[in-house]
């Protein structure tokens, strides 16, 4: 299977909001197509809300170009406005062989 990865360094939510951590995360995915087929996430607040996306986002069928599309819930001590999926998608999505 070809495949790509694409990874993203970021917090945990808004950096200037008091408790920002370190959050890593990594989807792997089609290179020509984008079809998810998996996904890392390490770190401490809202590493489990981003894994439950990313799994949901895969059991839909949806594709990296989809992510950026997500409407994410936003709130400062949660997240920033763009969620790190939307960024990560963004950042995938730009990794996508042209058809």
């Amino acid at each position: 299977m070809d495949f790509q990865t694409a990874s993203l360094e970021t917090m945990s939510n808004a950096s200037y909001y008091p408790g920002a951590e370190k959050l890593w995360i990594k989807v792997l995915f089609d290179e020509a197509h984008g079809r998810i087929y998996g996904a890392q996430a390490v770190g401490y607040a809202g590493v489990d809300k981003r894994l439950a996306v990313l799994a949901t986002a895969l059991k839909a069928g949806l594709t990296v170009a989809d992510l950026p599309e997500l409407e994410l819930a936003y709130a400062p001590p949660y997240s920033s406005p763009k969620d790190p999926i939307n960024i990560l998608g963004y950042k995938a999505a730009a990794m996508l062989k042209s058809l």
